[in-house]
Formats: structure tokens, sequence, C-alpha cells
């Protein structure tokens, strides 16, 4: 099971990278175009061309945030120090750790300790390729104090990393004070807001940028409203990520994205019942999907899950039928990572249903989807899907819910 943990963990960060998306999108109000993938995990491009760099990190390690040799900050500083047009590079880290970030590496930042920080930066570079016998002995805590040990170590680092191809030129860099100081001092390190924070942020934001839509017939379906909104600014994402050939065809301009929200939200103030439309809304993002990529599926499938899970069930038949089209789009995916989400689904479905409903079949599929979570990857290829169907009493071929 130790695959499908890990597979579920890569996604969770990267469905928590496209909310952290959807809130700079909504909050950004100075924004010519934000890039998704760029230069780091969202690039947000200023009237003047200037870029501001975000990059998200969402662990669920209780160990703060640090920088050593293998760790996401470093090869930040490493991605960009020589380019040109950057004036802020935020970097964002949610962990179940408190504080977020380490202490004395929150110290020299905020201290503006910059020239420690690039000192720092060539010992751990000039650890990663020699032998351990070589290495220098450092760790975090000696960055607030760290020019004994660098000039005790110099002329050894100058030899080793100057002449290196690789990182002769970041040698260099780090080395001059100057340097370092103009480029740190365009560093923030943010805590970031937990998923379900976040979501609630987003959800504020969309009701204040589409009150009309949102608080209309005295906030009837309010909560349906905003995962609606949120779902068309998600597949507008996705579809911008995943078809497009170019960089130039990926990035989203705040006047594309508020006109094609517009637009849909006209559709929707026309449509007499908002849930089945979310429905249908969702059922044919799934069949009209259109790629092969299948992290592009993933990420479809847990948009669509995260906004189920969030809405009060209604219909139990509309939902078994909605679950019958989730289960035969997987069928495309890795048997494995298919299994894992299956369970997922079950359980969304019938946790929720339960409490408005119980139903005898409901709390066998709760214990099938448990039955489902527990097996082994080898032994859940033998599973039929077609079982859960048979519990919850669907029939294939006889429910005509979507006209699609």
């Amino acid at each position: 099971m130790s695959t499908n943990r890990e597979a579920d963990a890569s996604m969770n960060g990267y469905f928590y990278q496209r909310y952290c998306c959807i809130y700079f999108l909504l909050s950004i109000t100075y924004f010519k175009y934000i890039l998704e993938e760029g230069d780091e995990d969202i690039d947000v491009i200023n009237i003047n061309n200037d870029k501001e760099l975000i990059q998200v990190k969402y662990y669920g390690s209780t160990e703060p945030e640090s920088l050593n040799s293998s760790c996401g900050l470093l090869k930040v500083i490493l991605a960009n120090f020589n380019k040109e047009l950057i004036t802020k590079i935020i970097y964002y880290a949610y962990n179940k750790s408190s504080p977020i970030f380490q202490k004395n590496l929150k110290e020299a930042f905020d201290k503006e300790l910059y020239f420690n920080i690039g000192k720092y930066v060539l010992i751990l570079l000039f650890n990663k390729f020699v032998e351990e016998k070589e290495k220098i002995k450092i760790s975090i805590k000696n960055i607030l104090n760290i020019d004994k040990i660098y000039s005790d170590n110099y002329l050894l680092l100058k030899e080793k990393l100057e002449s290196n191809s690789k990182y002769g030129s970041a040698f260099n860099f780090f080395g001059d004070e100057n340097n370092c100081n103009n480029y740190f001092s365009k560093f923030g390190l943010k805590d970031a807001l937990s998923y379900e924070d976040l979501n609630l942020e987003i959800n504020k934001l969309i009701e204040y940028k589409y009150t009309e839509f949102i608080n209309t017939n005295n906030n009837s379906n309010k909560n349906l409203r905003i995962e609606l909104v949120k779902n068309t600014i998600l597949n507008i994402l996705t579809d911008t990520m995943f078809k497009a050939v170019s960089t130039s065809e990926r990035l989203i301009s705040s006047t594309d994205i508020n006109t094609k929200i517009n637009e849909k939200i006209q559709i929707l103030t026309n449509t007499d019942n908002l849930y089945n439309e979310l429905l249908k809304q969702l059922g044919k993002s799934l069949i009209n999907c259109g790629t092969n990529e299948p992290i592009y599926y993933n990420i479809l499938v847990q948009n669509n899950l995260n906004i189920i899970n969030n809405l009060k069930i209604e219909s139990y038949d509309n939902l078994c039928f909605y679950v019958y089209l989730l289960y035969n789009f997987y069928e495309k995916i890795d048997e494995e990572i298919t299994i894992h989400i299956k369970s997922k689904i079950c359980k969304i479905m019938a946790n929720n249903i339960v409490l408005e409903n119980n139903d005898l079949n409901c709390i066998k599929l709760v214990r099938y989807s448990n039955t489902i979570v527990n097996y082994t990857p080898s032994s859940c290829y033998t599973i039929d899907p077609s079982t859960i169907f048979k519990l919850i009493g669907i029939q294939h071929n006889s429910t005509n819910f979507f006209k699609i």
C-alpha cells in the first residue's frame, strides 16, 4: 500500500498547488498573466513583464522546512539566481510542524543575513559532489555564525567549485556579498494555509468577487454556487495546463479568465437545477477530457471528488450514477491507482449518504470500500468493480439521468 500512499501524497501536493493558483488568480489585482509550471510552480507576470515566482510545498511531515542538500528551497535558490526580471520569490510551505520553517533558517532571512545564506549554500553544493570523508560538517544551526567554517574552508571550496562546469557560476555568485544581498532580499518564506483553510479563503474570495450570483435568492444554494464557480476556474486551469502546446498558450490573463467565468455564471443564472447542472458539468469533464496524460485524469477526478464532498448530498440516485461515471472513466488509468481512487469515491459517497439515509446498501458500501483499502495491491487486481454497483443496486444500462 506504500505506492498508493505516495501517489495520494503527490496528488495532494499537486492539487494544493492548483488551489493556490486559484487563490492568487482571485486575490492578486495587478498581474498581467499567471503561468503554472513556468520558472516555478506559479509565475505571476506583471504589467511591465517583471516576474514574481511562487513555489508551493505541501508536506505531511512533522519536520520543519529547512535548507539542506536535497530540499526544495535549495533547488529554488539554484534555479533562479542568474535569471533577470525576477522581482520576488515566495516560498510557501505547509507541514504539520510548528513552526513550519526551521527557526535558524527563518532567523537568517528575518535578520537579512543574506551573505551567511550564500556561504551556507556554497558549502551544501560542495558536500553534494565530494566523498563522504571530504564533506564539511555543517547543519542549519551553523547558518547564523558561519563565517569561521566558511573562512577555514574557503580555499577548498574555491578549488572544488570555481572550476566545476555545473557549480562554477554559483561559486562566483554566492561568494559575492552584494549578489547575495540583492538576490536573497527578493525571497519571502511564508507559512502556507492548510488545504481546509485555503479552501475557505477561496470560497470567501469567490463570494466577494461574484456576490450577485452567489447570494441570489437569499443565499439559496450558496455553497453549491461557490463550488460551481470554483469548478469553472479549475477546468480553465486544467485545460490550459494540459491542452496548450507552447508556454505562451499556457499564459492565463486576468481578462480572459474573468470573461470565461462571467460567461459561465450567465449560463448558470438561467439554470433551474444547479445541483444537477454541477453533476452534468463534472460528468462531461470526465467524458470529454481529450488527453492521454494520467496526471490530468487524477487532477480531474480529485477535483470532482472534492467538490462532491463539499456539498450536501441531495440525491442518492444521481450520485450513484455519477460514481458509475467515475468508475468507467478510471478504467483508463493504472489499476493500482484506480483501486485506490475508487475506494475514496466509495467512501465519500457512502459516508455522506449514510448521514442522510440509514440504507442497508449504503452500510454495505462503506464496509466494501473499507475492504478495498485494506487489500494489498496484488490482490486488488482480482476485484470486479461491478460488484460495487450490485451492492448499491445500480443497473449499468438503466439510468438515463445524464443527457451527454
